[in-house]
């Protein structure tokens, strides 16, 4: 079956989830109910407030008839875990103000759950500070023991020289040991003020990212933090632990030199998410093994010579650094390949060499873009697919087992830096041939269709649109999306 999908995605969260919450508290009867110690069971789904929540929990027959723990479970619908390498999110900071004051009935249920008190969000701007330090006031002395999120984002060096500010932050430092989800990202002057937070035990923190901290001294054990992003600039004079035994996705920043080398020896085993977003100058003496390695995003391809994973499935890497081709013969087991930069034809004798490729994306993750300052979007110059399908017709197919192709919302075809659409239509065309030509004698070779094409950008061309579109609708059973 072939699909051909458009995708038109919005960044935008929806506005109405808490005004929906203000105006169920006009809808409801209020009503009292004995003061229990319920708590809300969350898994960490990363996943954002639903507006379906907050529409549910408008109607009337909530406030009185719905027992505790279903209730309960709304709310922790309407007050998810944070998304990792975000910024500071105020909707999420005021959603259990928000359902606090629905009813007395939601009232009393929320100020005996310490759990829905947790997200210590910090806006950037002073304004938003001076407004938001009330309610982590609150969170602080209502979120009891429960384990807490931290997301601290600002570049302003003048937040350190707010009394107030220096006061809250200090005490959300105190509470370390009940941190769970932390994003740190913060000038030089506030580093002293989380001073204390390194003092303490992390038993409760699964995730951590740090950016941009030039004077860590000790970053104590963590046992259970199986996601660490951190910026390694200056690693070689600080004293990191690489005793993380449930350690499993790492993200590294910044060229920390023959620690960053140490710290992935020392952790190469038990890995199974690996990204090195910036190049490291000082290449390891021996390859790396990394036996359990699934998925590998890199921004220097050349550090690939240094990494054996035989089990990898997914590998993400810059094209624009593509200079001599890397040896990347020993990534025969990799499936789904994501490219971004700046991806030409003449890079194809690199790319080919990935055989077993089932899905081939274009795209620019946020984390990369934050990470990579610049790169905020991946180009296809020249005629890079008609590279692909002219390849073939001299030897065995480019990428075979090809079956999904999908461009990101990074990318644009906008300009004519970029590939022409026909270019696009024209390999579809070829792989979807229902009858072969003599360069497909050997059976073989003979390709896979393509099951899916994925646009999600916003600004495709109507070319490609319609002409893709009656691509598939003249396929036996094919399913067009739009």
């Amino acid at each position: 079956m072939a699909i051909w999908s458009i995708t038109r995605l919005s960044r935008a969260r929806p506005s109405s989830t808490l005004q929906d919450t203000y105006k169920a508290r006009d809808n409801h009867n209020t009503a009292a109910t004995e003061n229990t110690q319920p708590s809300v069971a969350r898994s960490p789904a990363f996943a954002p407030p639903t507006v379906w929540v907050f529409r549910l929990l408008q109607l009337p027959s909530m406030g009185t008839t719905v027992p505790d723990d279903i209730l309960l479970l709304l709310f922790a619908q309407a007050t998810p875990l944070p998304w990792p390498y975000v910024e500071y999110d105020a909707e999420r900071a005021k959603a259990p103000f928000a359902l606090a004051s629905v009813c007395q009935r939601w009232r009393i249920l929320a100020l005996s759950t310490a759990s829905l008190w947790t997200y210590f969000g910090f806006p950037a701007s002073i304004r938003a500070q001076t407004a938001h330090l009330p309610r982590l006031r609150l969170l602080l002395s209502r979120s009891g023991d429960a384990e807490v999120d931290v997301v601290f984002l600002v570049s302003d060096t003048s937040v350190s020289e707010e009394p107030a500010s220096r006061d809250i932050l200090r005490a959300i430092s105190t509470i370390a040991s009940r941190w769970r989800y932390v994003n740190l990202d913060v000038p030089t002057s506030c580093v002293s003020i989380f001073s204390g937070a390194f003092q303490q035990k992390w038993k409760c923190l699964r995730f951590l990212s740090l950016q941009y901290w030039k004077k860590i001294e000790k970053l104590p054990l963590a046992h259970r933090l199986a996601k660490l992003y951190i910026d390694c600039k200056g690693l070689e004079t600080s004293n990191l632990p690489i005793s993380m035994p449930n350690m499993n996705n790492l993200s590294i920043n910044g060229d920390g030199g023959i620690y960053t080398n140490n710290l992935l020896v020392a952790i190469a085993q038990q890995l199974t998410d690996l990204s090195i977003l910036e190049g490291i100058t000082k290449s390891p003496q021996q390859p790396i093994l990394f036996p359990r390695l699934r998925s590998l995003a890199v921004d220097d391809v050349s550090y690939l010579d240094h990494i054996i994973a035989p089990a990898l499935q997914t590998l993400t890497f810059n094209t624009s650094h593509l200079g001599s081709p890397p040896r990347l013969t020993h990534f025969t087991s990799v499936t789904h390949l994501c490219l971004y930069g700046t991806v030409h034809e003449t890079f194809l004798s690199s790319l080919q060499q990935f055989t077993q490729i089932v899905h081939l994306s274009f795209e620019v993750s946020d984390h990369s873009k934050r990470s990579w300052p610049g790169i905020d979007q991946y180009i296809i110059l020249g005629q890079f697919f008609t590279a692909v399908r002219r390849s073939s017709f001299n030897s065995a197919p480019v990428w075979p087992r090809l079956a999904h192709i999908r461009f990101g919302d990074s990318g644009s075809m906008g300009s004519n830096a970029i590939a022409d659409p026909q270019d696009v239509i024209d390999f579809v065309v070829h792989r979807n041939a229902s009858q072969f030509g003599p360069e497909w004698a050997d059976t073989n070779n003979v390709p896979t269709m393509l099951q899916t094409v994925t646009v999600d950008f916003n600004d495709a061309p109507d070319l490609l649109i319609s002409e893709l579109n009656k691509i598939f609708s003249t396929t036996k059973d094919a399913d067009v999306r739009n």
